[in-house]
């Protein structure tokens, strides 16, 4: 389990790095491409307007010379023709400008707008070609300065096709620089005409959250997993104690009940022996009381010997059960007049003779034993005078056979375990009342074998009720 553990954290570690350096990776590459669309769109703008203020012709001329190789192209001031540039051609424009052709005009002005980004503005060095255009273009320059809100939008619109949502604040240092606080990202050049520090980077404030909803399906399947292994070994630890608990019950009953079965033997062997060493027609009273006790004993030794047959008997639950008509007044009045004459305890049973008055189909057998097994708890459990009442009720297809004594009580947590088999309460050990912890057992096998059901209400020192469930 150590191990599995061991290897299932040092998998888990594995992977969080892992997302961790993704994460690193994909906001630097995310913000380095926002820096270059940022600047991409100031270009996209300058250019938009150079191209629409060389089309006004009050201000520059756009002259077109022709030689071998095709035609050059100029910008000259209207105002001043002596301030003009050189000349620039394009491989992909070769036609001639006409006063008041303004379709030829745009596509020259649109060629020179696109000379300028690319060797100007794209190489952060301005050219004045012509005074005015060049004025004009470090104008445009300063208008169209970098802006750390444009930046912000299109880094959150990239972080947000990359499904990461993390809280984030930029931050001014050297080239390449690194933000000491938490996970940031390069510094990359803004190229800004204001003094608020020439590279740009970001800081995250935390990349936990985006890390683990990462690597959720990982993490769930290995916790998963973690708790199936835990799960199995506390199952497998609970069932080895349940079983090494079970071994030494049945060690106690297996010694308790061979105790039990010497003392009747010791006894039958000393009366036998004792009838043996007198002669019995002298002394007829004598031999008497000797064979009264073995005949006593040999009771005892054949309720024993029934007491461990049981085990095997009621522990089958496929048995066929062989039911008959059981008149309930009937079999309770035999055992109240069992109870009555073989305990030395005065025991007052408290029931309406009336509502005893039902007819159960049930194995005759099996449910006196069952009865029996429940008052004689109560009798046994109980201090003198014992006070038993019994009711009858009807509900949901079932007769309710209700049995209240006025016993010591069970304890809350023992209440699952009376019915167990060999369980004895370390209470009534204590007071050394006999048993084996089988009587209870026998109840809950032979509700079962007939598909009732059973319960116990109990409090320590208040007595017992025991509820059994028998469908009619």
């Amino acid at each position: 389990m150590a191990f599995l553990l061991g290897m299932q954290v040092y998998w888990i570690n594995g992977i969080y790095h892992a997302t961790k350096e993704n994460f690193e990776k994909e906001v630097n590459l995310s913000f380095e491409l926002a820096i270059k669309k940022e600047f991409n769109q100031r270009c996209d703008r300058i250019e938009r307007l150079v191209s629409q203020k060389l089309m006004d012709t009050s201000l520059f001329t756009l002259i077109a010379k022709k030689d071998k190789n095709g035609y050059f192209y100029s910008i000259a001031n209207s105002r001043n023709l002596k301030d003009v540039s050189n000349g620039m051609s394009f491989s992909n424009l070769n036609i001639p400008i006409i006063p008041g052709d303004t379709i030829n005009r745009k596509k020259v002005a649109n060629g020179i707008a696109k000379t300028i980004r690319a060797t100007d503005l794209e190489n952060h060095t301005l050219y004045y070609r012509t005074q005015e255009l060049g004025n004009y273009i470090a104008k445009l320059i300063k208008e169209n300065d970098f802006s750390e809100q444009q930046l912000k939008a299109i880094y959150d619109h990239d972080l947000s096709i990359r499904n990461i949502h993390i809280p984030y604040r930029f931050f001014y240092g050297e080239q390449g620089k690194v933000g000491e606080l938490g996970l940031a990202t390069k510094t990359y050049p803004n190229y800004s005409q204001k003094k608020i520090g020439a590279y740009i980077g970001v800081i995250f404030s935390d990349p936990f959250p985006y890390v683990v909803a990462n690597m959720a399906v990982g993490f769930g399947c290995s916790v998963i997993l973690v708790l199936l292994i835990a799960f199995c070994v506390i199952y497998l630890v609970k069932s080895l104690f349940k079983e090494k608990k079970l071994a030494e019950i049945k060690n106690d009953f297996i010694s308790n009940i061979t105790h039990e079965f010497k003392t009747p033997l010791a006894t039958i062997s000393a009366a036998v022996e004792a009838i043996e060493s007198f002669d019995g027609a002298i002394d007829q009273k004598k031999m008497k009381r000797y064979l009264s006790h073995a005949k006593v004993e040999t009771g005892r030794l054949s309720g024993l010997v029934d007491q461990v047959l049981n085990i095997a008997l009621y522990q089958e639950q496929q048995a066929i059960l062989t039911k008959e008509p059981i008149h309930l007044s009937i079999i309770f009045k035999e055992l109240i007049d069992i109870h009555t004459l073989t305990t030395n305890k005065i025991i007052n049973f408290f029931y309406d003779p009336e509502n005893l008055d039902h007819i159960l189909s049930a194995n005759k057998m099996q449910f006196y034993h069952a009865i029996n097994n429940i008052i004689d708890n109560g009798v046994k459990y109980a201090v003198s005078p014992v006070s038993i009442t019994i009711e009858t009720t009807l509900k949901d297809g079932f007769l309710l056979i209700a049995i209240k004594d006025n016993g010591i009580g069970i304890d809350t947590h023992e209440l699952s375990l009376i019915f167990e088999q060999f369980y004895r309460s370390p209470a009534v050990i204590y007071e050394s009342h006999k048993g084996y912890g089988l009587g209870l057992n026998y109840v809950k096998k032979i509700i079962e074998q007939h598909k009732g059901w059973y319960k116990v209400e109990s409090k320590l020192g208040k007595g017992s009720t025991f509820i059994l469930a028998w469908p009619i």
